[in-house]
């Protein structure tokens, strides 16, 4: 049997994670028990809250991408629009979903399904959280021989190859790579994620 990377993958970042989180919350609670400055009290509060959510985000992925029930198209197409809602809808960032060929009923195999929802999901990530966008387009397109995503925001753009700790974007070329995919990155006024492959 054809090991699965996104497993051993997801398990690592998950203690990746919680390491982060245990030293976080012993250096922030010995701030918030010295009574230091409020806003620095404020600041290590959120960071904790954030590598919670982080945790738990990452352990509901471990989860749903082993699960043998979550093999269609219509599981994945969800799994991606409940994500887009939680990281961008409620940052009052509009959202154009629009999917072409996307079978509900097909199969998808595993590994495909994993690699492609994690390139997706640092994606949105990387637009909540750094873009400055109020509008991103999301447009999926798949047929016998080809298949298309494409995400697009109208943030702010960067230099895809000076930006500081890339390792986001190492890892969606990595995991483009394992699933025989190319991903392009083009960004000045926005940014443009482009990932095609042979039809899923």
């Amino acid at each position: 049997m054809k090991p699965v990377h996104g497993f051993a993958d997801r398990g690592k970042a998950v203690g990746i994670v919680a390491k982060k989180l245990r030293l976080e919350v012993r250096v922030h609670s010995q701030q918030i028990l010295a009574r230091k400055d409020p806003d620095l009290i404020k600041e290590s509060t959120d960071k904790i809250n954030e590598l919670s959510r982080d945790t738990i985000s990452t352990m509901s992925d471990i989860v749903w991408s082993i699960d043998a029930r979550n093999d269609s198209l219509s599981d994945f197409l969800g799994r991606m629009q409940d994500l887009t809602h939680t990281m961008l809808s409620d940052r009052d960032i509009r959202v154009s979903f629009m999917q072409k060929g996307m079978d509900s009923r097909k199969a998808i195999r595993v590994e495909v399904r994993q690699n492609l929802y994690y390139v997706f999901k640092e994606a949105i990530h990387n637009i909540a959280r750094h873009s400055g966008a109020d509008s991103v387009e999301i447009r999926l397109e798949n047929s016998d021989s080809a298949f298309l995503m494409l995400i697009s925001d109208n943030g702010r753009g960067f230099d895809p190859d000076t930006v500081r700790g890339g390792n986001g974007l190492k890892n969606m070329q990595m995991r483009a790579g394992r699933i025989g995919a190319s991903l392009n990155i083009r960004s000045s006024e926005g940014t443009s994620i482009e990932l095609r492959m042979n039809g899923i």
